[in-house]
């Protein structure tokens, strides 16, 4: 078996915050749930993004674009435009992560995968056995007696 070659990051490459890996081609992953992210122990980058009417907006520089062939006359951009804003920009917090193609599918399956079982391991509902209300990454998880305890790190 052949050991992967991982170029260091002096090379002027961007390295994955997932795996490690460095590369040329990373993608940009931004979440925002209203929820303090940093929470899961992940390298988040902060990013504010300003929303704002498109009707306040207009054009300040034009996009560097090539036309790509055919009868569509689509165009490749190269590099965004700009606008200037003559309204009220209001900021949203985004969490980042820079990541690799691979890790931006496996984040992209685990979402899928989420999204399609409907079954939770948080129990929602207080039960006989489970009646202690526990917050779990802004939810809120009903626990036995034990449970509580081993979480706090106290032996019984």
């Amino acid at each position: 078996m052949t050991k992967k070659k991982v170029r260091k990051p002096e090379d002027g490459q961007e390295v994955c915050q997932r795996c490690g890996e460095a590369g040329e081609d990373r993608r940009t992953l931004q979440m925002a749930c209203f929820y303090e992210m940093r929470e899961l122990g992940i390298p988040f980058e902060d990013r504010i993004l300003f929303q704002a009417n498109i009707e306040d907006l207009t054009p300040a520089k034009e996009p560097v674009a090539i036309p790509l062939p055919g009868p569509e006359k689509k165009v490749l951009n190269l590099k965004s435009g700009t606008v200037t804003c003559s309204g009220e920009l209001s900021p949203e917090h985004f969490y980042t992560l820079r990541v690799c193609k691979k890790c931006r599918g496996e984040w992209l399956d685990s979402i899928k995968n989420w999204f399609e079982s409907k079954n939770s391991a948080i129990q929602s509902e207080p039960s006989e056995d489970r009646r202690i209300p526990v917050r779990k990454f802004g939810a809120i998880e009903y626990v036995s007696e034990a449970e509580f305890y081993r979480r706090k790190g106290v032996k019984e």
